[in-house]
């Protein structure tokens, strides 16, 4: 925020530059050096110790968490009343905290028994597959006490199984929904640089050109059954030059020209690993991670679209004349 002298808002009645515009346009100008050395440095930060507790229904504490944002800048000449510059940096460090209430299954549902259901809906009944009617599912036998024998459960379900953790927390519902804690820490720390120069040509004729880079990482933890952070990178960068040039009392020249490159690179906690074939033993699969891939675990509802790697570069340039002999 430091490094912004003004910032324009429009809406309508856009002018020539801002032709192509729909619905609103906003540009950001960054400040520029003086005659006299300048500069400022910051730092704020946000702690959770006296915020309200995150989780109403549970009874554990805040875990720490804290926000830095902190940086400077800094202008001047490089040659008195014709060349200046003008810098700065700003960092954001983000240390968040929360705790998430998750379900998983139960040490009796993991051998077949699904008899704790029964406890607060006795209308509860798991019926066998191998009876009745294969076509229409009518006439199936009921698996007593809604419990599956052992020989029953098929190698892969109990290979999935085995990837959760036990309950932690007493829950709700005899014990078989919201029986599991987290504490989770999500980080992202990204730094931010901007530099200007000016140079005055002449008194009719000014020249800048501006370089800005962002750098962000980010870190979490994934869905259960994972137990190890993921995260990604961020790197953007951002050039720009323009002229504006008076030709004559009632003709002006200007022009800017930028590239804005965008470079995204982001993946699971377990990439790599094939959870398909190799640990799930699900035959015809072959795709690395639980996260990303799009067979084995994907289907009980994890994330599709990791990994991602992105490459985006936008170009563009304008010019315009502007001659106030033409306005009415």
């Amino acid at each position: 925020m430091e490094t912004i002298e003004t910032v324009n808002i429009s809406t309508n009645s856009f002018d020539a530059s801002q032709g192509m515009t729909g619905g609103a346009a906003v540009s950001v100008a960054t400040k520029s050096g003086t005659n006299a050395i300048k500069g400022s440095a910051f730092y704020f930060r946000n702690q959770d110790d006296w915020n309200a507790r995150q989780n109403y229904f549970s009874a554990a504490k805040n875990p720490e968490s804290s926000v830095d944002i902190l940086g400077g800048t800094v202008g001047g000449p490089i040659r008195k009343n014709r060349l200046f510059f003008f810098g700065g940096w700003e960092r954001n460090l983000e240390k968040n905290s929360r705790i998430s209430t998750l379900t998983v299954p139960t040490a009796k549902m993991r051998t077949g028994d699904f008899s704790e259901v029964l406890g607060f809906n006795s209308a509860f009944r798991i019926y066998d597959p191998s009876t009745g009617n294969t076509a229409t599912g009518a006439d199936r036998a009921i698996f007593p006490n809604a419990q599956v024998p052992a020989n029953r459960i098929a190698p892969t379900s109990a290979a999935v199984q085995a990837t959760y953790p036990l309950p932690n927390v007493a829950g709700t519902n005899n014990g078989t929904q919201n029986n599991y804690e987290r504490t989770e820490f999500p980080e992202a720390t990204r730094d931010n640089v901007d530099f200007k120069i000016n140079w005055n040509r002449s008194a009719a004729n000014q020249i800048w050109g501006k370089y800005s880079r962002m750098d962000a990482t980010v870190a979490d933890l994934f869905t259960l059954p994972s137990n190890e952070a993921g995260g990604g990178d961020t790197t953007v960068n951002l050039w720009s030059v323009g002229q504006t040039w008076t030709l004559s009392p009632t003709l002006i020249w200007d022009a800017t020209a930028g590239s804005n490159v965008m470079d995204h690179a982001s993946q699971g906690s377990d990439y790599g690993t094939d959870f398909g074939l190799n640990v799930f033993g699900i035959p015809g699969t072959k795709r690395g991670g639980r996260h990303g891939s799009r067979l084995g675990r994907p289907v009980c509802g994890l994330l599709l679209w990791l990994p991602a790697v992105q490459h985006r570069s936008v170009h563009a340039r304008q010019q315009q004349r502007v001659d106030p002999g033409d306005a009415p």
